[in-house]
């Protein structure tokens, strides 16, 4: 048993990778995983080396994708930029659904707390007691839609990961 070190990709994401990537009957040995291990982490370091390069040449500090596809571009990986074009995009797309549903889902957890809330007061004054359960009720709401937004966006992002992975492989 080997331990990872800090700069080695996890062996059970490889693993999987490839196993996306290969048809069913292909037994993978482990120096193969190994090696599509190390390969992995060679080339995102170089990518991430010539991104960087570019990002200081504009006296920039952050990386952002554009950074990254034009890297890919310089160590002459264009084909790449397509697929990794449109999984940004897919996950751009995502994470702003992701906002509009938890944006809804809050007005919407208000608005039930807001009218419990006074409906609760209403009968309280009524019956001489309060309960103080809206206001429990509300952030209840409001978590479980903060819980569901997360759900499909975390989803989608791992789809995005894969799709990226997969994506040159399938070249």
């Amino acid at each position: 048993f080997e331990m990872e070190t800090e700069t080695e990709l996890p062996r059970a994401v490889v693993a999987r990778i490839l196993k996306d990537a290969l048809p069913d009957n292909i037994i993978i040995s482990k120096d193969a995983k190994l090696a599509f291990g190390t390969a992995a982490r060679v080339f995102v370091s170089y990518l991430t080396a010539t991104a960087n390069e570019l990002c200081q040449a504009n006296n920039r500090k952050t990386l952002s994708a554009a950074d990254v596809l034009l890297a890919l571009e310089e160590i002459d990986f264009p084909e790449f930029a397509g697929p990794l074009k449109e999984t940004l995009e897919a996950f751009k797309k995502e994470a702003q659904g992701k906002k509009q549903r938890k944006a809804q889902a809050k007005k919407a957890s208000e608005g039930a707390a807001g009218s419990a809330g006074a409906g609760e007061s209403m009968e309280a004054e009524e019956d001489g007691e309060g309960d103080g359960e809206s206001e429990g009720e509300g952030g209840e709401a409001e978590a479980e839609g903060e819980a569901e937004a997360a759900g499909p966006a975390a989803a989608a992002a791992g789809e995005a990961t894969a799709a990226a992975e997969a994506a040159p492989m399938n070249e």
